[in-house]
């Protein structure tokens, strides 16, 4: 059905050894050659090309990119995210119950520093509101542990 496009030659930007009487090129780029000439020719096109606004330009795009993606990694960091417990608990690497022992106050592991979470929810149904956290706090909190462990050793 198709064997028509599989049975043309592949077709090529200059003459090859294998296929010498071949050649198709683009506009502006001269063909390439086996004299020195020719070579010279295709050199000449591309420091042109070099020099040319087209390079200037495509630095001024990427330049504008990479303040694009900078101004994006910025706002992604800044904004603040709230998790859930079990994300908590991956963070920190402890279980539950060591968790609510050092949120309570009353036990005698609590710690101070710990964050402390805050419901989802409106005054009627505060009772059903899922706790969450700042995920923010909990890596300072991490990053804290970490700092005062490094002090001890």
């Amino acid at each position: 059905m198709f064997s028509h496009r599989r049975n043309r030659a592949p077709e090529t930007l200059h003459p090859t050894p294998l296929n010498p009487g071949r050649t198709r090129a683009k506009k502006g780029v001269p063909p390439l050659g086996t004299s020195p000439d020719d070579f010279r020719a295709c050199f000449d096109f591309l420091y042109n090309l070099i020099q040319s606004s087209v390079v200037d330009r495509l630095e001024l795009i990427f330049a504008h990119v990479r303040e694009i993606e900078a101004s994006a990694a910025k706002q992604v960091t800044s904004c603040r995210r709230a998790i859930r417990l079990p994300e908590v608990l991956d963070i920190l690497g402890i279980s539950k119950s060591t968790l609510y022992g050092r949120i309570n106050p009353a036990s005698p592991y609590y710690d101070e520093a710990m964050p402390k979470p805050f419901k989802l929810g409106n005054s009627r149904n505060a009772d059903r509101a899922p706790a969450v956290w700042w995920e923010d706090q909990c890596l300072s909190y991490l990053e804290t542990c970490a700092d005062v462990s490094r002090r001890r050793a």
